[in-house]
């Protein structure tokens, strides 16, 4: 796997998905990155969202409840497995 997209964030699901939805349709090959959302604030749905959606990227979802941005960045690299790290704040949108 080239590259690991580790996108924090502690808000609404619905913004996430915004995220999710723009990083999945780009036209790199989907075998060539991952998605990591790390949840460092209350728990959401995003996990049950993207199981029922059945993305075409590698998706990984994990929460952190109550922890700062810093340890949800630093657990996006423990769990990345690829050569290359990129961070994206999750309301931000991938053109």
């Amino acid at each position: 796997m080239k590259c690991s997209i580790i996108i924090p964030y502690s808000y609404s699901t619905d913004r996430v998905k915004r995220v999710f939805h723009s990083l999945e349709n780009q036209d790199f090959d989907h075998d060539d990155y991952e998605l990591i959302f790390i949840n460092y604030g209350k728990s959401d749905d995003l996990a049950d969202y993207i199981a029922e959606y059945e993305p075409k990227v590698r998706v990984r979802c994990f929460t952190l409840p109550e922890c700062r941005v810093g340890q949800a960045k630093n657990q996006g690299i423990r769990r990345a497995s690829g050569e290359l790290l990129i961070f994206i704040n999750g309301d931000e949108i991938a053109s």
